[in-house]
């Protein structure tokens, strides 16, 4: 792992840390919050996948996730036990139903930054629309909220916890592309 990705994964590792605090908190009513923390972990360790050439990365978006996803489906033979292990699967053909699996849910969770989701839509940090607010984030209630709650959610929150935690174990994996 290179200097730039241990950089980018510890602010995931940070990031994963609030979200769990947060999402663990009875009294913590924000889904906004607690969401953005989730997608800005999400992002980083995404990055810091990207970072792991010489070359500096073409243009690092909120749109990362749903790439690690992609690139992580395809990595060479030889780093494929490494991934099924550090996920805690039988093998990489179940690794690659696993991002199947998840996909749904990271898509969902990439398109909360008024970044992506635009000035007139559903986001976790500013109010909308933008030129005539009438919802705050403060107030909404997330779809994606519950489908954390849900088998498939629970799932997705173990494949990111996994992906940031182990990231040292594959960091490297992505050294090629």
């Amino acid at each position: 792992m290179n200097s730039a990705q241990t950089l980018w994964w510890t602010q995931a590792r940070a990031d994963l840390a609030l979200f769990e605090h947060l999402r663990g908190t009875a009294k913590w009513r924000y889904q906004c919050h607690t969401l953005q923390a989730l997608q800005m972990a999400t992002e980083k360790i995404a990055k810091a996948s990207f970072r792991a050439g010489t070359a500096r990365p073409s243009r690092l978006t909120h749109l990362g996730l749903t790439k690690l996803l992609r690139r992580l489906s395809t990595v060479q033979r030889a780093d494929q036990p490494r991934l099924a292990r550090v996920f805690r699967v039988r093998g990489f053909r179940d690794f690659q139903q696993l991002l199947k699996r998840v996909r749904g849910l990271a898509h969902a969770i990439e398109q909360l930054p008024p970044a992506i989701a635009g000035p007139n839509r559903i986001n976790t940090e500013y109010p909308w629309p933008d030129n005539n607010p009438s919802h705050a984030p403060a107030e909404w209630t997330f779809d994606v909220w519950d489908r954390l709650d849900s088998r498939d959610g629970r799932e997705f929150q173990r494949f990111v916890s996994r992906a940031i935690a182990g990231f040292d174990q594959y960091a490297d994996v992505f050294r090629s592309r």
